[in-house]
């Protein structure tokens, strides 16, 4: 027989699913206008793609920070400061124009999305 959840436990799945939703939206954004995005700045395509590559391999290695950190933070905290900095990460991105801050920019937020997964 299946025990049905009670109304914390269906507002804590809410939450995390809300939470996750806002997590991969602040990670997938980008790859949307990429192709808009190398016309604009007037690089190849290739050029633009390493924003993928600079995220992947920082969003990669500080899981293994993050997962430290959550070991020692409340996941609460961990979980919110980090959707509170990819969210500063993703405003402050909209308003460059050039790719050196751009691929800067998309390594900190691959440090922020870390925080996001490791502590659930």
């Amino acid at each position: 027989m299946q025990k049905s959840l009670t109304k914390q436990q269906n507002m804590m799945v809410g939450t995390l699913m809300f939470t996750y939703a806002l997590y991969y939206l602040g990670r997938v954004n980008v790859s949307i206008v990429l192709p808009a995005l190398a016309q604009d700045l007037g690089v190849s395509r290739a050029e633009v793609g390493a924003l993928g590559t600079i995220f992947f391999w920082v969003y990669g290695i500080f899981h293994f920070v993050s997962g430290e950190i959550g070991s020692h933070v409340s996941p609460f905290r961990l979980v919110s400061i980090g959707l509170l900095a990819s969210a500063i990460v993703n405003l402050v991105f909209a308003f460059q124009s050039s790719l050196i801050i751009m691929l800067i920019l998309w390594g900190l937020n691959g440090v922020a999305q870390s925080g996001g997964w490791s502590p659930m």
